[in-house]
């Protein structure tokens, strides 16, 4: 019940700063395997914020991507039913591929997602600029990574300067992954879970939350 409340907090606070849309860069779930409840209670929460004109973008985190043999996660059947705009990346032939899928564009706003890379992470993130073309429109690109936290360990670690060059094309990069706040060169985010995961993180004084972002037309002086 805590989880449903903190998140319906956050779309409530959404609808009193006027925001038209909600980031959530991974990790919606916290198991691959959810039960009836915690979808039905998503879904009402979900339409709380479609009702209230913000549209909701999200990754694959690690712990809400699907099981190998599954094929499609629950965030895939989300978006089938337009609760959410799940933006994904593709392997193909051992690259990255940044597509149609990965990217929405209005007029004011361009947001690129890549979900979860695993142990791959940094292969397929150097050189990740090159990837994206510059745009006069504000981008955000929504990344399930951590920098420079679980070094070693094999579970989505990067380090800062494969990712400091994105700042030529990319104007803020909202990060998922790790549970406590952090922030890197004033354009890289990460908020933090928005509620303690564990017992343990409760007697632990570290920030998390999320984050209410205002933007600035690139276009305009």
């Amino acid at each position: 019940d805590d989880f449903f409340d903190s998140f319906k907090e956050l779309i409530e606070n959404s609808i009193i700063n006027e925001s038209k849309y909600l980031i959530i860069s991974g990790d919606l779930f916290h198991l691959k395997v959810i039960n009836s409840k915690t979808l039905l209670n998503v879904i009402n929460l979900l339409e709380m914020a479609n009702n209230n004109n913000i549209k909701v973008f999200v990754i694959e985190g690690n712990h809400d991507k699907a099981f190998f043999v599954d094929e499609n996660s629950w965030l895939h059947f989300l978006h089938k039913k337009g609760y959410i705009t799940l933006l994904n990346h593709k392997i193909i032939d051992g690259n990255l591929i940044i597509d149609s899928d990965s990217i929405y564009e209005d007029d004011d706003l361009r947001v690129i997602g890549i979900g979860y890379l695993g142990s791959t992470t940094s292969i397929y993130l150097k050189n990740i600029e090159d990837k994206i073309q510059k745009s006069n429109k504000f981008t955000i690109l929504m990344l399930h990574a951590a920098i420079n936290r679980l070094c070693g360990e094999d579970m989505g670690d990067v380090n800062i300067e494969i990712l400091s060059p994105l700042k030529k094309v990319v104007d803020y990069v909202a990060l998922g992954h790790i549970h406590t706040k952090y922030e890197y060169n004033d354009f890289i985010y990460n908020p933090g879970s928005i509620e303690n995961i564990r017992i343990k993180d409760g007697k632990r004084s570290d920030k998390k939350g999320y984050y209410i972002v205002k933007t600035e037309n690139k276009n305009k002086e």
